[in-house]
């Protein structure tokens, strides 16, 4: 993914897929061939599906071993407002300053976006005879320090973000099971946990 986003920013090019044409110059065009490979896009843990202004899915694809992304399905998807100059053939990308993440949205971006492996330790979840209802199999806690959760969330957001330490949950994007993680303020840890919904 950070391969492919610093494509998307550094490769002036990329612009081009905007409008759905491959323009490098004024008044001149060029034929090249494009190599698809099924190039999934995530960010800060969630799958990205590239749409153009119509909704229809854009493909990324690679020429020459550099990746390219549709810059309007990418740029909005990071809260930028996305736009087409026609007189100076100019791509607008603004970012709204107003547009701030909720504290529950930056912790559910951060435990989306850990591996498993990064748990501090895990354990199988005792539960109740009404929950095990629920269940085929007892569910695994993860268990995160209120460290990692702070370092990962500068890593996605910038070295200014602040956490306030709350449990929250939250629905996975397929909606058919959710995620509970509870905030232990004595210890400082992180518990972690998917189940059949919320």
């Amino acid at each position: 993914m950070k391969k492919e986003l610093k494509h998307f920013i550094m490769g002036a090019s990329t612009m081009a897929v905007l409008m759905g044409g491959l323009t490098f110059a004024a008044n001149r065009s060029e034929t090249i061939q494009r190599t698809f490979r099924d190039i999934k896009i995530k960010l800060n843990g969630s799958e990205v599906i590239p749409k153009d202004a119509n909704g229809n899915i854009v493909e990324p694809f690679l020429i020459n071993g550099t990746t390219y992304l549709p810059v309007r399905a990418v740029g909005e998807a990071m809260g930028l407002n996305v736009d087409w100059d026609g007189e100076t053939s100019t791509i607008l990308l603004v970012g709204n300053v107003d547009n701030k993440k909720s504290n529950k949205d930056i912790l559910k971006s951060v435990f989306e976006s850990f591996d498993k492996e990064e748990a501090v330790k895990k354990e199988e979840a005792v539960l109740t005879e009404e929950e095990a209802r629920f269940y085929s199999a007892s569910p695994t806690i993860y268990y995160f320090s209120r460290e990692q959760v702070e370092n990962k969330a500068k890593i996605l957001f910038g070295n200014e973000t602040s956490v306030q330490h709350e449990s929250i949950e939250y629905a996975n994007d397929d909606r058919t099971s959710g995620v509970t993680v509870n905030y232990d303020n004595t210890t400082g840890m992180y518990s972690f946990h998917e189940h059949p919904g919320i």
